[in-house]
């Protein structure tokens, strides 16, 4: 998907209803699915239309399940927010500095605010699991966007009973001007994607074996 050039933007914030509303930091938590319980069908399902399967991606994990970034004009924690310029991105605040800390504040560096944004997406995950974007789909009407959920690597030290922090920063190549009409996001306990889910691990899941992570209703 090419990106689209829209004029320089500030925060989006407020979330009514499948929507987002701009100001401050867009807390989009109320927007996002319940994390799917159920066993679903591993079979790869159709892509929607625009979707993109290898976005840019970053990932961090830690030991507590508090948000382990805060955005510097937020006072209530949002766990779920866009980053929309390079001042917020520069001033984002992190709780904690996990592994991968130093690669992130590089990630956001090297963002193009004037035709890019970065979606910041916390919830805490079993310590044997990991969380895998199969697909973003970003333009200037909506914002839709799938994770699913993975056994780790069986030489990891993990317990089945506990969650760890974690937080996604994802980029898309749209600058908002305006808030998006739709917002919404989804976790399921399967990939759906087949082979597009397993090349967007492969690269941009920088997963930190040593650390915990942080999921919740997308989880």
């Amino acid at each position: 998907m090419n990106a689209l050039h829209l004029p320089r933007r500030r925060l989006l914030s407020g979330v009514t209803a499948a929507t987002v509303a701009l100001s401050g930091c867009a807390d989009l938590d109320s927007d996002l699915e319940e994390p799917s319980t159920d066993d679903e069908p591993a079979a790869e399902t159709e892509l929607p239309d625009g979707a993109i399967t290898e976005p840019a991606v970053r990932t961090l994990r830690f030991e507590s399940t508090e948000p382990i970034v805060r955005h510097p004009e937020d006072d209530r924690r949002a766990e779920t927010f866009f980053l929309t310029d390079a001042e917020n991105a520069t001033a984002l605040s992190f709780g904690a500095e996990p592994d991968g800390t130093d690669a992130v504040r590089s990630f956001l560096d090297e963002t193009t605010f004037e035709s890019e944004s970065v979606l910041v997406f916390q919830r805490p995950i079993g310590e044997c699991y990991e969380r895998r974007l199969e697909y973003v789909v970003a333009d200037a009407e909506q914002f839709e966007f799938r994770f699913c959920r993975v056994m780790r690597e069986a030489t990891v030290d993990c317990d089945v009973s506990s969650e760890e922090g974690h937080a996604t920063f994802l980029r898309v190549p749209v600058a908002y001007d305006e808030r998006p009409a739709e917002f919404g996001g989804s976790e399921g306990s399967s990939c759906r994607y087949g082979d597009a889910t397993a090349r967007n691990s492969s690269e941009r899941e920088e997963t930190n074996d040593s650390l915990t992570d942080r999921g919740s209703e997308t989880t």
